[in-house]
Parts: C-alpha cells; structure tokens; sequence
C-alpha cells in the first residue's frame, strides 16, 4: 500500500494525516509546533521526529510515497535547504515538499474569506493579499493574539469570537477557509 503524508506545522502544534492512494485517512498524529522560527530549528526537527516516530508506530513504516508539509514559519515554497533543514534524515518520501500554511489555504480561496484564525498568521496574510477577512475563533486568548499580529501588520480584520460549528457572519461571504487541522475541530 502507498502511503501519503500530510503535515500541518501550524504555530502552535503540529497536526499530521496519512492517507492511502484513494485518499482515505489511515492513521494521524498530533505534535508540538515545527514552527522554526518560534522555537528553533532543533526544537522544530525534534518535534517533527516525535510526529513522524507516532505515525511510523500506528502504520509498522515510516516510508511514504510523498510527503507535502504546510508550515507557518513560512511565507512560500520552501528551498532545498530549509526543507533539508528541518525534514532531512525524519521524513523517508520519494517526493517532499513544504510550503506556507496560507499557501494551502488560498488554494481553496479566491474571494472574500473566513478563516478560523488560531493566531491570525493565515487571516494577516489573507488581508495582506487584498481579500476582506472575517477571522474567527473560540478562543479569546486565541483572538487576542491574532488581533496583535494584525495591529502590528497594519492589517484591518474584524474578528468574532465564536465556536466554529455556530458561526454566525451576520450576512454573506464569497469563501470559508478552513485549512489544515482547523477541519478535525468540526
């Protein structure tokens, strides 16, 4: 069987799904951020090992076809040398790549959005690009958080504190973006 991996390196902890080559899930794992530039690059490969060495145990292989990471240190694709940085010598794939945690998000998106928010890194850079955002989250700590990041990015975005499933916009919104681990909360 062929083996996909799928890692969410979000600010705050580490999500990873693995699924088969119809894409069913088959086993995920949950870990400590890989967020480099948070804690560090020894900190993020240890933490990224103790996912990977989760995963290897559920499925008796750490051996995957191809291995795609959207990591919140990041603003776009990572290069050779800080993906050989962080995932050298831990992720055994044929194919890896590592991109920004709202790289994966815009995918889905092109029009005004609402992003569940965590600390808002998604949800600056959305209104960054030009998009009108709605950031939520059950968190206040959460929303304070977010609200900082985009007080000091300049950024303009209204944020509600709300649990995810009883989101309430109060009119209508061209997109929802829900990336990554935000979809396991539903």
């Amino acid at each position: 069987m062929k083996y996909y991996l799928g890692i969410d390196g979000g600010g705050t902890k580490t999500t990873a799904a693995v699924s088969d080559e119809n894409g069913n899930v088959i086993t995920k794992a949950t870990g400590k951020t890989i967020n480099f530039y948070a804690v560090g690059m020894e900190a993020s490969r240890k933490n990224l090992k103790e996912v990977i060495d989760i995963l290897a145990q559920k499925l008796a292989t750490d051996c995957f076809e191809a291995a795609f990471i959207g990591c919140s240190a990041l603003d776009n694709e990572a290069d050779e040398a800080t993906l050989n940085a962080l995932c050298g010598g831990i992720i055994k794939a044929e194919k890896v790549a590592m991109n920004s945690d709202v790289y994966v998000a815009l995918k889905s998106s092109n029009g005004n959005c609402v992003a569940v928010c965590g600390t808002g890194s998604m949800a600056v850079e959305f209104s960054k690009m030009g998009y009108e955002v709605i950031a939520t989250d059950a968190s206040a700590d959460m929303l304070m958080e977010a609200q900082t990041k985009a007080y000091d990015n300049e950024q303009s975005i209204m944020f509600l504190c709300q649990r995810m499933e009883e989101t309430d916009l109060y009119g209508t919104v061209r997109a929802v973006v829900c990336a990554l681990d935000r979809c396991s909360w539903l």
